[in-house]
């Protein structure tokens, strides 16, 4: 019969032959929801991912304020609010986007992080032409932390997947809207409020059917 020192010895010994023949990965991620699929990401990109959802809901939001301001009975530019109020369910489909990502790769998103407060310069505008310089600032700002959450991914987190996922899911659309809205503001300039506005209201309805 083995003493109980023997049995001590062969099972230290055991786990260290087991130990020399695990070849898994090192843990290289902080604490998830599920570390079971949680595979190459990092708390810090689960955090940047989760700061894009908030900029993506602040945007919906801001864009249904604005949607609704111009559908109003004393505003009357109906082209403008549908524009607007597409551009809003657009900026909510990259929130889930978003979302569904971060449970794909094990992260979560906190909802009370999300808090959104609009100003009262986004819910009240002197021209149309204003109202679209201002989306236009909001889609540049909107792109810089894509382009910042890319650099993350790629530079410093050395995720391929994250980095794929944002240049082919985002960053062309952004820089699309950047060119749609740059020349909407150019050709609300060029025409002047008036007619000049309206004829754009009228294009804009035509388009966001």
């Amino acid at each position: 019969m083995l003493s109980v020192s023997s049995v001590f010895f062969l099972l230290c010994l055991s786990a260290s032959v087991a130990n020399q023949g695990d070849t898994s990965e090192p843990s290289t991620t902080d604490s998830s929801p599920d570390v079971h699929i949680r595979q190459n990401y990092r708390k810090s990109s689960e955090n940047a991912v989760n700061k894009q959802i908030v900029y993506e809901l602040q945007a919906f939001h801001m864009y249904r304020a604005m949607a609704y301001y111009f559908g109003r009975s004393d505003v009357a530019l109906h082209g403008f609010h549908k524009f607007f109020k597409k551009a809003s369910n657009e900026e909510l489909e990259h929130a889930d986007k978003l979302m569904d990502y971060q449970n794909k790769r094990g992260g979560s998103f906190q909802y009370e992080n999300s808090c959104i407060n609009l100003t009262k310069k986004s819910q009240q505008w002197n021209n149309a032409t204003e109202a679209m310089e201002f989306a236009l600032q909001e889609e540049r700002r909107i792109n810089l932390a894509l382009l910042n959450l890319r650099q993350l991914a790629d530079e410093e987190n050395h995720d391929p997947h994250l980095t794929s996922f944002i240049e082919s899911e985002f960053l062309t659309e952004q820089v699309d809207s950047i060119k749609q809205l740059g020349d909407y503001v150019r050709t609300l300039k060029r025409v002047g409020s008036g007619l000049g506005e309206y004829l754009v209201d009228r294009q804009l309805a035509e388009e966001s059917k």
